[in-house]
């Protein structure tokens, strides 16, 4: 492909920078820029679209049918169009084909075919400021270069001799054309690389080869050329020489092809097909020849890759808020965290405000697949998968889980006891909390209350950056360091019980100063000593949020809380009815996490458990 150093500056801003020119090729993944190529994976010759990385393939064009084909793809970061060489209709010779790139979405491509006069052979060309195109053709069955403006109009014929002059490749001045031609040798066709003025004058040869040079392009700064060459007689290889023809060196020795290579903008990398594991596939390597890594992996064509940049993506987003109503209405109006990532890296944060429709806009991504982790304060974070592979894009995000007053990812205990404080309260009283007003009509009641019930202890999508350290890695909450007044005791009704027997545990809490609404307990036992087999609440804390026991697990859950202040002192919170299994000494339940909340502030003092012992 051609470039001119000053079409790709504003690309070179957005690329990832390379550490160093010949730095191992790596997954860069918010690197916008993109292959194009030809392939028939699927029957007929399409144009496809893949990363650098080899990922994100996708079809470009899917007009062809059983004897008809798109292929030779070339792309203008001028105009931001794609020519390509097109046989839509059986029985007419190929023609040039623009379609521009804001039409990916293969329902409204923009095509309009240019040659209707020219047989087309090979390749096309744009010109670096995206004026003209170049490309070969025989219409009078002999192989010629020729340009023509970007609308097909004012056709020149370039090259006028009995050879086949094929595969022109503009300099990135605009000024040179390199091609290549057989005129050196018209009874064995083989071919050389020639330069000629833009003009089609000064024709200069630049090889003296026994076997053909293909292919010949220039590199970005415009200082060397790149061609594929049979130099040994039997095999395509990959060679670089000056722009004069001088200093040629090898930069691939296979026993196999090596085709159609193409220089990234940097000029850090190279791009080429080879059938070196069997078939034409699509290979990058840096621009030394070193580092040589296959992107695709199929049993079909796929051939002439060439860069591009995609345009950018604008992403709608639409969600719904859970406990808010249809939208639209204006409680769906609310800021929120929208973060991009790309394989576990953040690209772009973001922090929108959605409208009273529940959407969202995000404009100017390049395009990709990307993780949108998406959080409003007092709900459940989503983290969906997006592919961004048009110029608009629209996604919906679902609807989205309320009763996260901490805003902590977690609907636990210290949300409802945020709840609890300010229930029944309005905005401009004393004890009002707006992060428990999670339908958002500015009155704490029991519609909150039952949002949070009904997703109490469900998580939100985790951050795709790793978890802060302390995060309990079982259970949902934060584990609380006992630092409070309020102590659980855990104690039995019976110090001894015989093997069969049941007895109880009372969950007790004991305060001296704080007070209490919410308390929550995660025990666990051993199954094959005791069973469960009643879990009773008190009349203290009577809105139980969680009541889960597993006997194969050995696990109970617990959460219980009121919608009222409980003063200092004591009382018992719940009642655990076991039965005893089998004989045991000292017998005790384990504390895997608990907490003892008011105003959604922890409280929590630790915990004392008394152990039974089984005959």
């Amino acid at each position: 492909m051609i470039r001119h150093n000053r079409i790709w500056v504003f690309m070179l801003f957005c690329f990832i920078s390379l550490a160093g020119v010949f730095e191992p090729i790596r997954s860069q993944t918010s690197n916008p820029l993109q292959l194009l190529f030809t392939s028939d994976r699927t029957g007929t010759t399409e144009i496809y679209s893949m990363n650098i990385s080899g990922s994100n393939l996708r079809a470009m064009t899917a007009f062809a049918s059983h004897g008809r084909y798109n292929e030779s793809p070339i792309y203008s970061a001028i105009t931001n169009q794609i020519a390509h060489i097109s046989q839509r209709d059986r029985g007419f010779s190929p023609q040039i084909t623009i379609m521009n790139t804001a039409g990916l979405d293969l329902a409204n491509l923009n095509r309009v075919e240019l040659t209707n006069d020219f047989a087309i052979k090979g390749h096309v060309r744009w010109s670096p400021n995206g004026t003209r195109l170049a490309f070969s053709a025989d219409p009078n069955l002999n192989r010629d270069i020729y340009v023509f403006n970007a609308d097909g109009s004012n056709p020149l014929r370039l090259t006028t001799d009995l050879s086949a002059d094929s595969s022109p490749s503009w300099s990135p001045s605009g000024q040179m054309i390199a091609f290549q031609s057989s005129r050196d040798d018209l009874i064995n066709r083989t071919s050389e690389i020639y330069v000629m003025s833009a003009d089609g004058t000064n024709q200069t040869q630049l090889t003296f080869n026994t076997w053909s040079d293909n292919t010949p392009t220039w590199s970005p700064d415009g200082n060397k050329i790149l061609f594929s060459a049979k130099q040994n007689g039997e095999n395509y290889d990959l060679y670089v020489m000056d722009a004069n023809g001088a200093n040629i060196s090898a930069l691939t020795q296979n026993n196999n092809n090596h085709h159609n290579p193409e220089w990234s903008p940097d000029g850090t990398m190279i791009a080429f097909s080879s059938n070196r594991d069997g078939d034409y596939e699509i290979y990058v390597m840096n621009a030394n020849g070193t580092n040589i890594q296959q992107l695709t992996h199929n049993t079909d064509y796929d051939g002439e890759p060439t860069w591009w940049l995609p345009p950018p993506t604008t992403l709608t987003t639409t969600l719904t808020l859970g406990g808010r109503g249809t939208p639209p209405n204006a409680v769906h109006s609310i800021p929120l965290t929208a973060d991009l990532y790309q394989n576990g890296v953040l690209v772009t944060p973001h922090i929108p405000t959605t409208t009273t429709a529940g959407a969202f806009t995000l404009p100017n991504i390049a395009q990709g697949l990307y993780t949108l982790w998406v959080k409003p304060a007092q709900y459940l974070a989503v983290a969906p998968t997006v592919n961004l592979n048009a110029p608009a894009v629209s996604l919906d995000a679902g609807t989205l889980k309320a009763g996260d007053a901490d805003n902590s990812n977690l609907i636990n205990i210290s949300d409802f006891s945020i709840l609890s404080t300010s229930f029944g309260k309005v905005p401009g009283q004393t004890g009002y909390d707006a992060r428990a007003d999670f339908d958002g009509n500015n009155l704490v009641n029991v519609s909150d209350y039952s949002l949070l019930a009904t997703n109490f202890n469900q998580v939100g999508a985790p951050h795709p950056t790793p978890p802060p350290s302390g995060t309990n890695a079982i259970m949902s909450s934060p584990q609380v360091a006992p630092t409070g007044d309020a102590a659980l005791v855990l104690s039995p009704s019976r110090r001894t019980v015989q093997a069969g027997e049941t007895f109880e545990i009372n969950v007790q809490v004991r305060r001296t100063l704080a007070s209490v609404d919410a308390v929550e307990l995660h025990l666990a036992f051993d199954p094959a000593l005791l069973q469960v087999e009643a879990i009773t609440p008190t009349r203290f804390l009577p809105y139980v949020l969680q009541n889960e026991y597993d006997n194969r697990a050995g696990t109970i859950d617990y959460a219980a809380g009121a919608l009222e202040e409980i003063p200092a002192g004591r009382f018992n919170t719940v009642t655990i009815r076991f039965r005893a299994l089998s004989p045991s000494e000292g017998l005790t339940l384990a504390v895997n996490d608990a907490n003892v909340t008011f105003g959604g502030v922890s409280v929590y003092g630790g915990a004392t458990v008394t152990g039974v012992t089984v005959r």
